[in-house]
């Protein structure tokens, strides 16, 4: 077996400083949404009113499951905006049961709170803020974000010294 030189040493380094460094992307790729999400609880509101409330069927792989389907309408100055996102959370198939619910809560007809980015109107929801699952995440890639960019840091030092 042949021992390990200086330049492949230092190369490791490399590779591993720069798979840290493609490591460290991924966390910060996603943190924009989740800020998105943090200021929306400060966000202008509008009223709205519910136009479409339903639950759709659907599938995953082979599992058949429900999702809800929801459309307000909502104006602001003089110009009427649809919205269709509830929260930051992603939809998912769920039992009937537990999107029924939240359905309930939101009736065609019902006069709802409207939350509008005021860079972007277009962008509303009735929800806002981080949920519990959302805020965790959020949490957890700020702890990723700091991890890999120590990690890289010190990988990147350890790659410019000279290898033993």
């Amino acid at each position: 077996m042949q021992p390990i030189t200086t330049n492949s040493q230092f190369q490791m380094r490399r590779i591993i400083a720069i798979l840290l460094g493609l490591a460290l992307v991924v966390p910060c790729a996603a943190l924009p949404r989740f800020l998105r999400a943090k200021k929306s609880v400060h966000w202008p509101t509008a009223e709205g009113v519910m136009t479409v409330s339903r639950l759709e069927p659907g599938h995953f792989k082979q599992m058949k499951g429900y999702y809800g389907v929801i459309q307000y309408r909502y104006r602001i100055g003089s110009a009427d905006y649809t919205g269709t996102r509830l929260s930051f959370n992603r939809l998912h198939l769920s039992v009937k049961d537990a999107w029924q619910r939240v359905l309930d809560t939101y009736p065609v007809g019902k006069t709802v709170k409207v939350y509008y980015d005021p860079e972007q109107p277009t962008f509303a929801v009735l929800e806002p803020g981080l949920t519990r699952e959302l805020d965790l995440t959020y949490k957890m890639d700020i702890f990723f974000i700091v991890g890999f960019a120590l990690t890289f840091l010190i990988a990147l030092h350890k790659s410019r010294e000279p290898a033993n």
